[in-house]
């Protein structure tokens, strides 16, 4: 009787893992598809972390319904915080490059210039991810209380640079390793990196509140 209990809990996890894992998969797709038109990838980084926290939370809910409704909502309000963010990456991606190319990445001035970056474009995610909880209506509001919150929990707002950081110098590795980055990227590894920063971003605005 208790084999087939634990029988019965095993194939009940396998069935929760694989409802997770589909889920990853389509937040993935559905992020990697609202990307494509460089407009709307503001709307799709709000969609992505909409469902990532709902996956974090274990909560039942519709992928594509949520991804989009969560998209479009209060519209004008995320573009903004969305486009910042979104310009800090490509700045981000742009100077990662250009020191990658002189051999810079590892000094003290690509360093100080990478650390900069990812502070400003983990505080904007931030922003936008606390948005997405508290559905603010003031751009002041939701900029000066996400602040707020990095200073009162520093340490935990320093893993989600951490986390940055550590892709990066992963990928420089080998270009083999880069290649393979950006080949589980457009299936899986998007959503799952989704998961972790929602985990870190919870627990900010948690202790924050």
């Amino acid at each position: 009787m208790m084999e087939f209990n634990n029988r019965n809990k095993m194939i009940e996890y396998v069935y929760i893992l694989s409802d997770y894992f589909i889920k990853l998969l389509l937040t993935n797709l559905l992020f990697c598809l609202f990307s494509i038109f460089i407009i709307t990838i503001p709307s799709a980084i709000s969609g992505l972390y909409s469902n990532c926290n709902k996956i974090y939370k274990k909560e039942d809910f519709s992928v594509i319904s949520n991804f989009s409704s969560e998209s479009f909502s209060n519209f004008k309000m995320k573009i903004k915080v969305s486009c910042i963010a979104f310009i800090a990456t490509i700045i981000f991606i742009y100077d990662l490059t250009y020191l990658a190319l002189i051999d810079e990445v590892l000094s003290v001035l690509g360093l100080t210039i990478l650390l900069s970056i990812l502070i400003f474009k983990n505080y904007f995610e931030l922003t936008l991810f606390f948005q997405i909880n508290k559905k603010y209506h003031s751009i002041k509001d939701l900029l000066r209380n996400s602040f707020k919150l990095i200073t009162w929990n520093v340490k935990l707002f320093s893993f989600t640079i951490l986390i940055d950081l550590l892709i990066i110098f992963i990928s420089l590795l080998s270009s083999n390793i880069r290649y393979l980055i950006l080949f589980l990227s457009v299936f899986v590894l998007i959503a799952i990196y989704g998961v972790v920063k929602t985990m870190l971003f919870n627990k900010i605005i948690f202790k924050g509140d």
